[in-house]
């Protein structure tokens, strides 16, 4: 293995230590901040500050960030969809639920996209690897859960 090829693989496993820290860590932030605060206020503020954060790193990046009102339009509607359908529900929901079942209720979020893909578009298969990796995640994710109240 080269010397470029063993930083990508670093740099692979990073990326993924990353999102699986800050992805995991989502459900229990969030269960903490609505004993706290209301949360649909939570959301809005979260995502607020995260565009803003990102409309930064894009500027000081030099992208140019300009779409047409169609690109807007069809923007605005999949962010309320996902941001307010599925995070805001979510908030509502950890007041009641605990954090660790709703982690695990969200991750089979991709077994449903698998199977829907596979009902509507037909001939649409995953591949041997990808049905591993997200059967081990239900797995892992079942297992963590396991002695839950």
């Amino acid at each position: 293995m080269t010397e470029a090829e063993r930083q990508h693989r670093w740099m692979v496993i990073l990326a993924f230590a990353l999102v699986y820290v800050f992805w995991g860590s989502t459900y229990l932030g969030i269960r903490i901040a609505v004993e706290h605060i209301p949360p649909a206020l939570m959301c809005g503020v979260r995502f607020a500050i995260a565009g803003v954060l990102m409309l930064v790193y894009c500027g000081l990046r030099g992208r140019t960030i300009r779409y047409s009102p169609v690109q807007l339009t069809h923007m605005a509607v999949i962010g309320i969809l996902l941001l307010m359908g599925g995070n805001l529900t979510l908030a509502y929901a950890e007041q009641i639920v605990p954090s660790g079942l709703s982690a695990l209720l969200i991750s089979v979020t991709p077994l449903w996209f698998l199977v829907l893909d596979s009902l509507l578009l037909g001939d649409h298969h995953i591949s041997r690897r990808g049905l591993w990796g997200i059967c081990g995640r239900q797995v892992h994710c079942s297992t963590v859960n396991c002695g839950q109240r």
